[in-house]
């Protein structure tokens, strides 16, 4: 139980199963439209809203208004996140996933974004600029799960995916597959009490925006309009503490030791020249930036 505003230490994450109202809730807006039916989520995005900072555009692009339908999670907490998704695009930059956001300077979005007409896994971490990764995708249905790490050097995220058939279960079998680790450290970490919550839940972008387009109808009298924005249906999320890292990130299988090196002081080619920028000798003699010791006398 929270006391004075502060979650008490031995507190337990409650797992998240459904679209619970209770505990999720809309950050930073609404979207043009949701619902939740049963065990599904349907969202329509907003126009013209996003998250980025800062990186690559010219003009400078920083975007801070994307809604994400996010739960707190105290920070103290490792945990995984994973949601089921069908991304359904209107054009290039549409995208849907799920969120981690700390505040507006330290976030991370993993999901399916439109670039060049196609669908991309996409993966957007930020702290104080973002730094995006793309990999083709088959499809518009994904599954995501984000693994929050607490390691020696900072919190970190595993994020990974999986094939989605629309309308599956969660859990269902599939080929789940690393596709990032990022860091997510914030500057206030290293106090339990002033750490940010780790909000986590879904999002649904459409940063270029648009108004729809008028479509005739048979008769031609008519003129309706197709949905404006992209549309993402969720069929599940989850938010669990204690869920298992994938095994080719498992902390025991990473030597943390490089391999000898035999060296033999008589063998005149492991003899390196001494280099005032290279004290130790850790480069070759031919290494474009090694330059050989020079005296000169004034």
């Amino acid at each position: 139980m929270a006391t004075n505003g502060f979650w008490a230490p031995d507190t337990p994450l409650e797992p998240l199963t459904a679209w619970d109202a209770d505990r999720l809730r809309w950050w930073h807006g609404e979207p043009e439209s949701y619902a939740v039916d049963g065990g599904r989520l349907t969202v329509v995005a907003r126009p013209g809203r996003d998250w980025w900072r800062r990186t690559f555009y010219d003009p400078a692009l920083d975007k801070k208004d994307g809604p994400a339908y996010l739960c707190r999670v105290p920070s103290r907490h490792a945990y995984a996140m994973t949601a089921a998704f069908t991304l359904e695009p209107r054009a290039d930059g549409d995208q849907s996933g799920c969120m981690i956001w700390l505040d507006e300077d330290v976030w991370l979005k993993a999901g399916l974004e439109m670039v060049d007409g196609a669908p991309h896994l996409a993966v957007t971490s930020t702290t104080r600029f973002s730094d995006r990764s793309l990999t083709p995708w088959a499809g518009l249905s994904a599954r995501v799960r984000l693994h929050k790490v607490k390691a020696p050097s900072g919190n970190c995220v595993v994020v990974e995916a999986a094939p989605h058939a629309p309308g599956a279960a969660l859990d269902a079998d599939g080929d789940w597959r690393v596709v990032r680790i990022a860091p997510l450290a914030h500057d206030l970490d290293r106090w339990e009490r002033t750490a940010p919550h780790w909000h986590s839940g879904v999002f649904c972008f459409a940063p270029v925006g648009g108004e729809g387009t008028s479509t005739p109808t048979e008769d031609d009298e008519e003129e309706t309009k197709e949905p404006p924005l992209c549309r993402a249906v969720f069929d599940g999320v989850e938010i669990r503490e204690g869920a298992p890292l994938p095994v080719s990130q498992a902390a025991e299988n990473i030597p943390r030791e490089p391999p000898p090196v035999d060296d033999d002081p008589d063998d005149p080619d492991d003899v390196k020249k001494c280099d005032p920028d290279d004290p130790e000798g850790k480069y070759p003699s031919d290494w474009p930036y090694h330059q050989e010791e020079e005296h000169r006398f004034l």
